[in-house]
């Protein structure tokens, strides 16, 4: 624990203050630790002293690369005067005797400095009144940034608040950093696009993706570092407080005039967007709300058991005794997986469908007539852990799913003995595709092994298709019998935001560039470009967003024609079942702020007990009573009643 501590102190020291707060919130909120250890998230410890902030220069469009951190003399940035101008194309001439260097371009003007002189030359013209003088320092002569760089034809800009200095190339290429989540699993950006959009925008643009599992925390660690990308996309808003989250991103209200197109994604109502007052600060990923995970079942194994695809509670678990008890696939053990999962830190994860299937709710806190209901203490909630309480005992659930993540589980699916999975329609679509794909490389499904019967090998034979379920009732009194639930994002596909460290300038060239991909995304322009890669179109998905699941869909357009044809009825389907306005995706501004967070994560926890048989059903009953009774939980609801009545 002292080793633990330690570790984060230094790397806290390293901070400028603002970071370092932004990096007790992260931790506290997701985990996450330079120590690679978590911390608690009840371990509210105050930053200590932080050393007086330093300052950085970032170069765009040049190749330069300082061996050192730039100093600040006098309020003026000094940098090494070899690694600047060599890197801006300069011979240089250092004549250490008499501390003069000499620096000769082919089309830029001479420069000459002398060390402890206020005066230095450009062109053969002497300029006086350097407010600060080169020096020596181990040997190295250390120069003006700004002086240097605007002498030599660049432009420099400087943001007080976070004392960067950002050097570039008017007539170069701009580089733009963009970070986005790989939706679909692809992370690789061909030649062929990276060359389009370098080509098209004239700009560099370097994309990273980042798959899901560990998306939010790589762009914690970036925040916090104080190394955030150029745009870069924020899956969980709310996570930060008002003030944090004032801190990191820019507030893109004025700028936003000049795009309609943005200024709509920025104010439609998405719950990925974040509004703090009447100023904008990010520009929500346009996104179908119904890319969210719900089960995907083994058809191929319902077809092989003759069976249909359940539409209650009641028959989906009469199924998942069939996938268990039958071996449906093929090797005449007892060993198939009837549903498999993962938890997350804030609840059941991919399993909450049953929660949804009972409550008729997608998420925990319900929006009904102008008022805020918590599933959580409901008769129905109640249900939804019997029921997976039962399942779990019955061996018919993963017996790890509280410690897989989203990639482990679909990593068990894809092994094969895995009946049921809760994943997005794409996901399944692509799980689908790559059955087919490994079928085509090992048509047995032995990879060599021998001994199998002829019946077994034809099973082996057959690939694994995954069909999203269609329809769904809800299983309890909370609704009518006919009403149906659907898979609902309750937080969106996140919101883009441009960190407060980009210059004014360069965040117009950014919301350019986010504009015109959109707009093409919008046109089907994209689709009609010849030369791309397979997987492009998924990037593009993760660049400019999905807002319709059934246009332009890479990963269904890959499917038998009878498959997709599953797919497309179960998005229909889907599409008659709305939750616009009914959820409350600003509540976990609160759980970030530390307010109320004991109520939540207390609970979260004590849902897996009772699922697990470590907790009993009647310990729930007397948690939910106690919580019911609480001044902190009546507190709770009326803060977040209020947050409706402001809507």
């Amino acid at each position: 624990m002292k080793e633990r501590k330690r570790k984060e102190r230094n790397f806290m020291l390293t901070m400028t203050p603002l970071a370092a707060a932004i990096f007790m919130s992260v931790s506290l909120s997701t985990g996450w630790s330079a120590a690679a250890e978590s911390l608690s998230p009840w371990e509210k410890k105050p930053v200590a002293a932080i050393s007086k902030p330093g300052v950085r220069a970032l170069f765009e469009g040049v190749n330069i690369r300082l061996p050192a951190e730039p100093q600040l003399v006098k309020d003026t940035m000094m940098v090494p005067a070899q690694s600047l101008l060599e890197g801006i194309g300069y011979r240089i001439d250092w004549n250490e005797q008499n501390g003069i260097l000499s620096a000769s371009h082919a089309s830029k003007p001479a420069l000459v400095f002398e060390a402890n002189s206020h005066t230095a030359s450009v062109g053969g013209q002497a300029v006086a009144g350097l407010e600060a003088a080169p020096f020596v320092e181990e040997g190295v002569l250390w120069i003006p940034l700004r002086f240097a760089a605007e002498s030599s034809g660049l432009q420099v800009t400087w943001q007080p608040l976070d004392r960067i200095a950002t050097v570039t190339d008017p007539y170069g290429f701009t580089k733009l950093r963009i970070s986005t989540r790989a939706e679909n699993g692809v992370t690789h950006v061909s030649e062929q696009l990276q060359t389009y959009i370098k080509s098209a925008w004239k700009a560099d643009v370097q994309l990273t993706l980042i798959p899901p599992e560990y998306y939010r925390e790589k762009i914690n660690v970036m925040i916090a570092a104080g190394q955030p990308e150029d745009l870069m996309l924020i899956t969980s808003p709310y996570q930060y407080n008002d003030e944090l989250f004032e801190a990191v991103a820019t507030d893109l209200t004025a700028m936003l005039e000049k795009f309609p197109r943005l200024k709509a994604l920025a104010t439609n109502g998405s719950p990925a967007n974040r509004v703090i007052g009447d100023r904008i600060y990010g520009i929500a990923l346009p996104a179908d709300p119904h890319n969210a995970p719900f089960p995907a079942i083994r058809q191929d194994w319902l077809d092989r058991l003759g069976l249909v695809a359940p539409k209650t509670m009641d028959e989906f678990y009469e199924v998942l005794l069939r996938f268990v008890d039958y071996h449906p696939d093929g090797d005449g053990k007892k060993n198939t997986i009837g549903m498999t999962g993962y938890a997350t830190d804030d609840g059941l994860g991919s399993l909450s469908w049953v929660e949804h299937a009972f409550t008729g709710s997608p998420s925990r806190f319900m929006v009904k007539d102008g008022l805020v209901i918590d599933t959580a203490i409901s008769a129905e909630e109640r249900l939804a852990l019997q029921w997976l309480t039962r399942a779990y005992a019955d061996g018919l659930i993963d017996k790890e799913f509280p410690v897989l993540n989203q990639s482990h589980a679909i990593e068990r699916a894809v092994q094969g003995n895995v009946g049921i999975i809760p994943v997005t329609v794409n996901q399944a679509a692509q799980m689908t595709v790559d059955s087919a794909a490994q079928n085509l490389l090992d048509p047995a499904g032995l990879s060599g092994q021998q001994g199998q019967s002829e019946q077994q090998t034809s099973l082996r034979q057959q690939e694994a298709i995954w069909a999203p379920l269609p329809t769904w009732q809800v299983a309890s009194s909370v609704a009518s019998p006919k009403e149906s639930i659907a898979p609902w994002n309750t937080e969106g596909s996140g919101m883009y935001i441009i960190p407060r460290t980009v210059p004014g300038d360069k965040a117009i060239q950014i919301l350019e560039w986010l504009d015109r991909g959109l707009a093409m995304a919008e046109t089907g322009e994209w689709d009609r470009l010849s030369g791309l890669e397979p997987g492009d179109q998924s990037v593009l998905e993760s660049l400019f967003g999905q807002p319709d699941l059934l246009k332009a869909n890479e990963a269904l357009s890959k499917l038998p024609a009878n498959v997709r044809a599953q797919y497309e009825n179960a998005i229909s389907n889907w599409k008659k079942v709305s939750y616009e306005g009914k959820t409350l995706p600003q509540v976990s501004s609160y759980w970030s702020k530390g307010e109320y967070e004991d109520i939540n994560k207390k609970l979260q926890q004590l849902k897996i007990k009772v699922i697990l048989g470590a907790s009993s059903i009647e310990e729930w009953d007397r948690q939910i009573a106690e919580l019911k009774a609480s001044e902190s939980y009546s507190n709770m609801m009326t803060t977040l009643n209020a947050l409706v009545a402001k809507k």
